[in-house]
């Protein structure tokens, strides 16, 4: 039956996407940057990067680079993951302490949490464009004791 065929591959490629978000975060609180180019595309296109952050991999490699600086040993909860076609949408959060400059904030050894939202397109296994939301506002509050 042609039909349960495509349903059941359909099913599987949200799978294996749903997995590449995962192994994504895993490299993130891990800051396995190696690991980055088995899941994330050349030319993938950050649409929220932060000014002077870089294009592409190696973008994404200064990105690991900052927030491990800002906040070593940090870690990312995954609340929720939904997927469809090649898009895969994750609520999270992350929690540190603050023990390197995050952009302008001086280290304030401050532990700090917040919520966020990542909505990621895949094409033949690779994050090729990332969108986050994240309560940057409220960050900085924690950070700087507001």
């Amino acid at each position: 039956m042609p039909g349960l065929q495509e349903a059941e591959a359909s099913v599987s490629q949200v799978a294996a996407n749903k997995a590449i978000v995962q192994r994504y975060f895993a490299a993130w609180d891990a800051n396995d940057t190696l690991a980055l180019a088995e899941f994330i595309a050349p030319d993938v296109t950050d649409h929220m990067a932060y000014e002077g952050q870089g294009e592409g991999l190696a973008g994404y490699r200064a990105f690991f680079a900052h927030w491990h600086s800002a906040f070593p040993g940090f870690h990312s909860t995954i609340d929720e993951i939904i997927a469809e076609g090649d898009s895969v949408a994750v609520r999270w959060r992350f929690h540190g302490i603050q023990r390197g400059w995050y952009h302008d904030i001086a280290p304030t050894g401050r532990a700090v949490s917040f919520s966020a939202m990542s909505v990621m397109h895949i094409r033949d296994g690779y994050i090729t464009d990332e969108w986050v939301i994240q309560d940057e506002h409220g960050l900085r509050r924690q950070l700087l004791g507001e």
